[in-house]
């Protein structure tokens, strides 16, 4: 081997090659970056983003790759909305191979129209339509004020109702979260189904809580959910999709 002194310059950190018995650079030219072996020869692995941290990839040319560390139990996050006067919120190209089950939060949502219902619905084709038939739904509605509790449910709906009366004004409309659950063999008739639990000041100034579930009789694999008012528009509110990593 020849002697050579290290001598790191703007062209890279010099590194020994062993076919040509010389030296060449490797330029390292972030803050972060590090000096890694492909099998063949060192190269530059740029470095990640806050947060993440340093995994083997046998995929990446390096070996490693730059992710999200995550554990059985996490719930990953997925992605967010913020509606805007939006028809509807919806979510599709659902990750059901990664994540057995999907969780949704609804922060402050508010409708344009007064005393409406939050509705969902299933699409079977990513979206580009949504299922408007075979649903069927059942809630228990407290009122916070009085303690008296009723019941809403259908055994066949063109829609999930998960909450009803929500008001429009100030301080009114509704928040919580709903747990998506697929069905593990829809073509046998295995029910896709969808629980919640919400709470929304109702259009009297009210605080009342739903809790409920609905399901629909399709056989075909879900892919996409919808979130949409009885009536009008989205005013605003934020929908945030996250993955259940159960192993």
């Amino acid at each position: 081997m020849t002697e050579n002194a290290l001598n790191i310059t703007t062209s890279g950190l010099p590194i020994y090659d062993s076919a040509t018995g010389d030296f060449a650079a490797v330029a390292l030219t972030t803050k972060g970056d590090a000096l890694v072996h492909n099998g063949t020869d060192y190269i530059r692995l740029a470095t990640g983003t806050n947060g993440e941290v340093l995994q083997a990839d046998s995929a990446q040319a390096s070996g490693l790759n730059w992710g999200s560390l995550s554990f059985a139990g996490d719930l990953i996050p997925i992605s967010n909305q913020s509606a805007s006067t939006s028809t509807s919120v919806d979510f599709t190209d659902l990750d059901l191979s990664t994540y057995g089950t999907l969780f949704i939060n609804l922060i402050s949502v508010h409708p344009v129209t007064d005393n409406v219902s939050l509705q969902v619905l299933f699409s079977t084709d990513n979206g580009s339509s949504f299922l408007s038939t075979g649903y069927q739904y059942a809630n228990r509605i407290v009122t916070a004020s009085t303690g008296s509790g009723t019941t809403a449910n259908s055994s066949s709906a063109t829609s999930m109702t998960a909450a009803s009366t929500i008001g429009n004004a100030t301080k009114e409309g509704v928040g919580g979260w709903f747990w998506y659950l697929p069905s593990s063999d829809p073509a046998a008739g295995m029910r896709q189904s969808i629980e919640w639990q919400l709470y929304l000041n109702n259009n009297n100034k009210s605080l009342v809580g739903t809790w409920g579930g609905g399901a629909n009789s399709t056989t075909s694999a879900i892919d996409a959910i919808r979130f949409q008012f009885s009536s009008g528009s989205i005013e605003s509110g934020d929908f945030y999709l996250y993955g259940y990593k159960a192993s």
